[in-house]
């Protein structure tokens, strides 16, 4: 009896330990998480457009995808923490400056997640199609307002592809411009 009273107690002390260093992280390690999150739910948006798109995957797979979708975005609402409005981050100030709108556009991403998982039950691709217009929607409307643009220099080929596209629109020959602007060699 005696044993079992020091193993519980010793169970508990642990469990406050645990508990007391997981609300101490540091607010680097809050952002990494957050970005870790983030980056899930684009790279789950990614693979279901690859899959209605006919590009790779299987339709089979949209379920399992909105499933983790779903699931990640109901996290997000507690991966804003006060602590964390600092460091590299491309959350903007409004998060925290404006915590009612922020928690009206996570809920509304929840409710789209939910929907487009319900969705995927239907097997119509109208019904999949507009949930995931709905889901877009509620993505594009949180990094409208509450993510800063990113500053991320133009690969070659997006230089390119922007070039191309001005040239187009001022009526130069955009295949001279293409022409020039490969490698020699």
């Amino acid at each position: 009896m005696r044993n079992r009273t020091v193993m519980m107690m010793a169970a508990i002390g642990l469990g406050a330990v645990l508990s007391a260093a997981v609300q101490a992280a540091e607010p680097e390690d809050l952002i990494k998480y957050r970005k870790n999150v983030m980056k899930a739910i684009g790279g789950d948006m990614g693979a279901i457009a690859a899959v209605m798109q006919g590009k790779a995957g299987d339709p089979s797979h949209l379920k399992m995808l909105a499933t983790g979708l779903n699931a990640n975005a109901h996290v997000v609402r507690d991966i804003f923490p006060e602590d964390s409005a600092m460091g590299e981050t491309e959350a903007k100030a409004e998060i925290w400056d404006k915590p009612q709108e922020f928690d009206a556009a996570v809920s509304k991403l929840e409710t789209a997640a939910e929907g487009f998982l319900a969705a995927t039950d239907s097997g119509d691709k109208a019904t999949i199609g507009a949930a995931m217009k709905e889901l877009g929607g509620a993505c594009k409307n949180c990094h409208d307002n509450f993510r800063q643009k990113r500053n991320r220099p133009l690969s070659k080929r997006n230089t390119l592809r922007g070039i191309t596209l001005f040239a187009a629109s001022t009526g130069a020959r955009t295949e001279l411009i293409a022409q020039q602007l490969q490698p020699s060699g």
